[in-house]
């Protein structure tokens, strides 16, 4: 992997963990500031906030990736990660 590539994966991955950090607080500001007065506001409620749950995991996985494929030991290790994510997805 280049030296730039490395570089901007390594960017990423920092953005990536700010989102981890953030996403539970917006989460929880949105759960403290969404008032619920009718089973169409639930509804809503309840939507956006496994949408959220699903960013977060997302999240989590992508910056775990995006961890190992920086800290892989060469090329075979880099396909293997790549090629194991394929088949999760």
């Amino acid at each position: 992997m280049t030296g730039r590539n490395e570089d901007a994966l390594n960017n990423l991955y920092e953005n990536l963990r700010l989102v981890c950090y953030q996403l539970p607080h917006f989460i929880s500001d949105f759960n403290n500031e969404f008032l619920i007065n009718t089973e169409t506001d639930k509804q809503i409620n309840e939507a956006i906030k496994e949408l959220l749950k699903t960013n977060l995991a997302d999240a989590f996985i992508s910056s775990e990736l995006i961890f190992n494929l920086i800290n892989a030991e060469d090329d075979s290790e880099i396909q293997s990660l790549i090629e194991a994510e394929e088949l999760e997805a």
